[in-house]
């Protein structure tokens, strides 16, 4: 079997950021689109962020109510780490959808499932830092572990 890799195509969105890179595999004329690795790198990073904040509101949200029940005080801060949690997995599984989408679609990876995944990696990169703060407030509020 004769494997010829090579990178022929760049294009850039509107951030200016690299978003797919054409490898061209010798099998006849077969021809496969992937993500560049910039990309495929910051969806799985941003994918292990959220993991973190989904397990850390989940931890947290077990030792609040093991600790103080559930009161009337207690309660919304509960939600409040459901939420964050929710948020969390809502935005992973977004990745994981775009992702099979983007396995599946072949030679050509659609520009708007392009921009689509820009628009996901910025919101996500903009949002993180606020759900990540919110479950420590809580834990810092109540001690929590």
């Amino acid at each position: 079997m004769n494997l010829n890799l090579s990178c022929s195509l760049r294009v850039l969105n509107k951030f200016g950021v690299n978003l797919l890179a054409l490898t061209e595999f010798n099998f006849g004329t077969a021809v496969m689109a992937k993500l560049s690795n910039d990309i495929s790198e910051a969806i799985w990073r941003l994918k292990r962020q959220l993991a973190d904040v989904i397990d850390n509101a989940r931890v947290a949200e077990f030792f609040l109510f093991d600790t103080f029940g559930e009161t009337e005080r207690t309660i919304v801060y509960l939600d409040d780490l459901q939420s964050v949690a929710e948020q969390a997995t809502e935005r992973f599984s977004q990745f994981s959808s775009l992702q099979i989408r983007i396995f599946n679609v072949q030679p050509d990876v659609p520009e708007d499932i392009l921009e689509l995944v820009m628009q996901v990696i910025v919101n996500t990169e903009a949002r993180l830092p606020a759900l990540q703060q919110s479950i420590q407030e809580i834990r810092s509020e109540w001690n929590l572990p």
